[in-house]
């Protein structure tokens, strides 16, 4: 799963890596949270990236993911993504999941929340907590869907003028069919 995780998909944050853990490969969709194992490979992950810390991960993994609850999660915030509807409902959603479940600790300069719970009540916690601190900072209205079709990666769009998750990859997979089309019409009407 890592060498999956980091293509064009891989962000410096950590819910929009978690929205990614689905994608399209070969007009499939790949799922990469369907096991406990594969929810401690992404949590490795993210800490080896350094976007979560030990004492999270550590507390996250004191209890038994249950793979389904995160998947729900994760689906109903992507939806909420792509459509960019209910806004307040979703942000509801998404206090209610921090209620009684982070503590607060000051490591290097910051405040950082700890989840209370582990499993996927903690992961969900932590997700929902650090979504609405960036909703608060202005980055939910930056969060765009990859132009191409084929693609299921959302990814935060800084300057407003990205129209792909990455230009390595569906960028210029979606130029270089646009050549092709070109050429391929430019035959045809000789």
């Amino acid at each position: 799963m890592q060498d999956r995780m980091t293509l064009s998909q891989f962000s410096s944050y950590v819910f929009i890596n978690f929205f990614n853990t689905i994608n399209s490969h070969w007009d499939q969709a790949n799922d990469y949270l369907t096991t406990e194992a594969e929810v401690y490979q992404w949590l490795d992950l993210m800490s080896y990236h350094g976007l979560l810390l030990d004492q999270q991960v550590k507390a996250l993994k004191q209890e038994a993911f249950h793979t389904k609850k995160i998947r729900d999660f994760r689906d109903q915030s992507r939806s909420y993504f792509y459509s960019k509807e209910n806004e307040e409902e979703f942000t509801h959603m998404l206090s209610e999941w921090t209620k009684g479940s982070l503590q607060f600790i000051f490591e290097q300069g910051a405040l950082v929340p700890v989840p209370l719970k582990g499993g996927a009540d903690g992961l969900l916690a932590l997700l929902a907590y650090q979504m609405l601190h960036h909703k608060e900072a202005g980055i939910w209205e930056k969060i765009s869907a990859c132009q191409n079709d084929d693609c299921l990666a959302l990814f935060v769009n800084q300057k407003g003028r990205r129209k792909w998750c990455s230009m390595d990859v569906c960028g210029n997979r979606m130029k270089a069919r646009k050549h092709y089309s070109k050429k391929k019409a430019g035959q045809a009407s000789e």
